[in-house]
């Protein structure tokens, strides 16, 4: 959340891939309707840009582009903790059919 953005031209922003974000979400928006948009972005306080997808969609009634965002990494780890919990799951449950042979 960059509440200091709120009212600004966002168009000249750029990625450090060079990407105008702010204009690929509306560029999305008019060419789909929705769509999800890669892009490097920092996390709350940090400087470190990082990947991040969002999913843009249009609001025609107001004209509006409207979109939510997640940090890739964020993701990776969720991942990687649900593997690994799976992994001890069936782990334990070989050990135990193993042990009743």
């Amino acid at each position: 959340v960059r509440p200091e953005l709120n009212g600004q031209d966002l168009t000249a922003n750029k990625d450090p891939n060079g990407k105008q974000l702010f204009v690929e979400f509306v560029r999305t928006v008019q060419a789909s309707g929705a769509g999800f948009v890669p892009y490097l972005w920092p996390k709350a306080g940090s400087d470190t840009p990082v990947e991040k997808t969002s999913y843009v969609k249009g609001f025609a009634p107001w004209g509006w582009v409207i979109g939510s965002g997640v940090y890739i990494d964020t993701v990776n780890a969720a991942i990687w903790q649900r593997a690994l919990g799976f992994g001890a799951v069936a782990l334990l449950l070989g050990a135990a059919l193993t042990r009743k042979n």
